[in-house]
């Protein structure tokens, strides 16, 4: 069971693109008759890339059910509602996504997980900063204090929501900066975080008026998106492009 998990989350967060992702974790999620959930939640997150928010939904809450009927322990009821984030994220429901993203982290340090307190902590940091930068300001901080020094993704995540935090407060060249560390931390194996980082990035060089300096960043990320197969996020980045 641990295997297909793991083999699972490599393909949806790795460099296999997502048509070939969705046939593997289809071969993966079952079990003697028994459907996995957490292969079902990278299910979720595969579909949604793809634009398919219905089906996500109902493969994500197919998760979250089963979940809690046969696991209930906090590292799965974890794993399933950062999946459940990334599904609302996809579907443009906000709120839904900070729901599910603060129910993470009381799991996260419930059980003391580092790694997830980190990554979880940006990923709200930067959904509520526009709302509330100084909440977000303490949320990066938590993120920055917890991120193991061997996780890429932490380290990067950590300085990407600190970015967004500094140019709230208008500090854009320090912003830039720390955004563009996150970005050199994120080898291109990494489509989707990459992507994101460098789509962050642009969005900060827009805003402080350097319009020419975000198109080759907003090509990179279309470019990274989809060769995943990440339809739904190449598409809100081309509109980026103008």
């Amino acid at each position: 069971m641990a295997a297909r998990m793991l083999l699972a989350w490599a393909v949806a967060a790795g460099p296999t693109p997502v048509p070939e992702a969705i046939r593997v974790c289809e071969q993966l999620v079952e079990v003697a008759g028994r459907e996995h959930p957490m292969v079902l939640s990278d299910l979720a997150i595969l579909r949604a890339m793809l634009g398919d928010i219905d089906t996500a939904h109902v493969l994500i809450d197919r998760a979250q059910t089963l979940t809690l009927e046969r696991m209930r322990g906090r590292s799965p009821m974890l794993i399933v509602a950062s999946a459940h984030a990334s599904v609302e994220l996809a579907a443009g429901d906000l709120g839904a996504a900070e729901r599910e993203l603060r129910a993470a982290l009381d799991l996260a340090r419930d059980i003391g997980l580092r790694e997830n307190i980190a990554q979880t902590a940006a990923r709200l940091s930067l959904l509520v900063v526009e709302r509330d930068p100084d909440q977000a300001e303490l949320l990066a901080s938590l993120s920055r204090e917890k991120a193991p020094a061997e996780s890429v993704a932490a380290q990067a995540l950590w300085r990407a929501a600190t970015a967004r935090v500094m140019a709230s407060r208008n500090a854009t060249s320090e912003a830039e900066h720390v955004a563009r560390e996150a970005v050199g931390l994120v080898p291109t194996q990494m489509l989707n975080l990459r992507a994101d980082l460098l789509a962050g990035l642009a969005e900060l060089l827009e805003a402080g008026g350097d319009r020419n300096a975000a198109m080759p960043l907003i090509a990179e990320t279309i470019a990274l998106y989809e060769r995943k197969g990440n339809l739904l996020s190449a598409a809100r980045a081309r509109s980026l492009a103008g």
